[in-house]
């Protein structure tokens, strides 16, 4: 009995393989199709823009500079190596507030596509903002080794002893001084008068210019006693 049923498939597949061979292969076509178009979802990291900061404000920390979101979309949509600028992420500031605050992430898309979805994983960023404040800041100088033996250092005049600085309130009120890079008198025996920079952190400015005229005075122990 079964092999009277297989060599009746045989007879026909014989007979029809041209239509057989093509049914399949349309089949094959219908399947990839839609598998293609099937919805997937994926993680996808998007870079963060912040807009609308007031220009007297900062950021001091919690900057962030990308947001995961989960998008829904067909195979297809993926597939275009530019799919992430179709949606956009924002954290707007125009509200912007001292200290450390909760700011929402808003998505925006460039255009309008059909059977796509997006999701935020995290809908909100913690910002710790300071306000901008100035303020002049004193000017101690640096300076490293000891003269020759029978000298010493008699006097330091700079060419300005203080110098306005820009920045973080709250950190501008514990900045007691700014000090000048090494002067070094290792082993010297004459006075030196010399351009040095102040050493000023990133997070601060100065409409100023940072080099600093220098008089480093130096005399002699012998002379002094005689005087």
């Amino acid at each position: 009995m079964k092999s009277l049923v297989f060599q009746k498939m045989i007879n026909r597949f014989s007979k029809e393989w041209k239509k057989i061979i093509f049914s399949t292969f349309l089949a094959l076509i219908f399947w990839f199709s839609t598998v293609r178009l099937s919805y997937i979802e994926k993680k996808v990291n998007l870079p963060l823009t912040y807009k609308n900061l007031p220009s007297n404000f900062v950021i001091l920390n919690g900057y962030e500079t990308n947001v995961t979101v989960l998008i829904k979309a067909k195979e297809d949509f993926f597939n275009n190596p530019n799919f992430t600028n179709v949606v956009k992420a924002f954290v707007y500031l125009d509200n912007a507030r001292t200290g450390n605050n909760l700011y929402p992430v808003d998505l925006v898309l460039n255009a309008p596509i059909q059977d796509f979805s997006v999701r935020l994983l995290k809908e909100e960023v913690k910002l710790n903002i300071d306000y901008i404040n100035s303020n002049y800041i004193g000017i101690k100088p640096n300076i490293v080794g000891i003269p020759s033996r029978g000298y010493f250092v008699d006097e330091i005049i700079l060419q300005k002893t203080n110098i306005l600085v820009i920045g973080p309130a709250s950190l501008l009120s514990k900045l007691e001084c700014l000090s000048t890079s090494p002067v070094s008198v290792e082993n010297i025996t004459n006075s030196l008068i010399t351009n040095v920079s102040l050493v000023l952190s990133d997070i601060f400015s100065t409409p100023e210019s940072t080099d600093v005229e220098m008089k480093v005075i130096v005399k002699s122990v012998e002379k002094m006693s005689n005087l």
